[in-house]
């Protein structure tokens, strides 16, 4: 199995390859977090018990189905996340120097 360090370098090469810039890829991988989460929901709950005794449902409550609800609407919303839009910017006039110092 591979250390931290080379986990890292691997994730941080591939982040910089630009990759992760298209809507389509982010949209995949949110899609691919929420079916990893559904596939080890049952892990994910063993652990909550092991490590803070809480219960499935309130396992569900608090962690995981927060999770859940945040990347569906993640997914839902990444496409007018990214579109471009035109933005109105105020122009700012600022006073000359002679006006700050008489």
């Amino acid at each position: 199995m591979d250390d931290i360090k080379t986990i890292v370098d691997r994730q941080r090469r591939f982040f910089l390859s630009g990759k992760t810039l298209s809507v389509s890829h982010r949209k995949e991988a949110l899609q691919s977090l929420l079916k990893m989460i559904g596939e080890n929901q049952q892990v994910i709950f063993d652990a909550l018990f092991t490590d803070l005794h809480k219960s499935e449902f309130e396992s569900y409550m608090t962690e995981v189905g927060i999770v859940l609800a945040e990347i569906r609407y993640a997914i839902k919303n990444l496409k007018a996340w990214t579109s471009i839009k035109k933005v109105h910017t105020p122009l700012y006039l600022f006073p000359s120097k002679s006006s700050i110092h008489p």
